[in-house]
């Protein structure tokens, strides 16, 4: 089993983009594969808290029509598989759960209706995003055949640095020769085979970074003082 969470503090800084982006996906039901079986959702209508660690605390998310749900399912072979997103201030999850409920499918996948609402909240959006900052987060929690758990945390907190830095270290593996020609899906071996010089790149300036850690450390994660030990 694998569940995705996101989280990014209003626009994250990316601009009218991230929203015009997410009103597009209120206008799609949200993919979940369960016992390998597809079933799909009304989107933004289950609602997790999920622990983002020290410096974002617990942050409410709400299930998205994320493409990594179909790529973990068909490349990995994981028969359950889930992905969740929420911002703030949490009137902002208010008012996305409110469209999709309320606005009807045309209007929400209309790529003029998207852009032209996104245009309109920017003064706003720029304004809050004074208040809550640009960071963004993600946690993959993973379950096992054998029943143990792992979890994954990454928090930076600049959504367009990071973005930059993550797609470069994708186009670093490219040209250095190891990719094979073709279209690839990021979860596949062949993408990424230096890890450690992929991860050193990506996660520049991260404020946390773990990787395949139990749980318990990423709701306690502090600083680490070597050997394996955190305060």
């Amino acid at each position: 089993k694998v569940r995705f969470s996101y989280f990014t503090a209003g626009s994250g800084g990316v601009g009218a983009t991230i929203l015009a982006t997410s009103i597009l996906l209120l206008g799609e039901r949200a993919t979940q594969f369960v016992e390998g079986e597809r079933r799909d959702v009304e989107t933004y209508s289950e609602r997790n808290v999920v622990e983002f660690g020290q410096k974002l605390g617990k942050r409410e998310v709400f299930n998205l029509n994320l493409p990594e749900v179909f790529t973990a399912h068909e490349v990995l072979g994981v028969p359950n598989v889930s992905a969740y997103f929420g911002t703030s201030p949490g009137v902002w999850n208010f008012m996305m759960g409110l469209m999709a409920s309320f606005l009807p499918e045309s209007l929400l996948t209309s790529r003029a209706f998207a852009n032209g609402l996104a245009q309109l909240l920017m003064p706003l959006v720029v304004a809050v995003d004074n208040l809550v900052g640009k960071t963004t987060a993600m946690r993959i929690d993973v379950k096992y055949d054998n029943d143990k758990t792992s979890s994954s945390l990454f928090v930076h907190p600049d959504t367009a640095y990071t973005a930059g830095t993550s797609t470069a270290a994708f186009a670093a593996a490219v040209l250095s020769g190891t990719v094979p020609p073709g279209v690839h899906y990021p979860e596949e071996r062949c993408v990424v085979q230096d890890y450690e010089s992929f991860f050193k790149l990506s996660s520049s300036k991260a404020q946390a970074f773990l990787v395949a850690q139990a749980p318990w450390r990423l709701e306690q994660v502090g600083v680490r003082i070597g050997m394996g030990m955190y305060l």
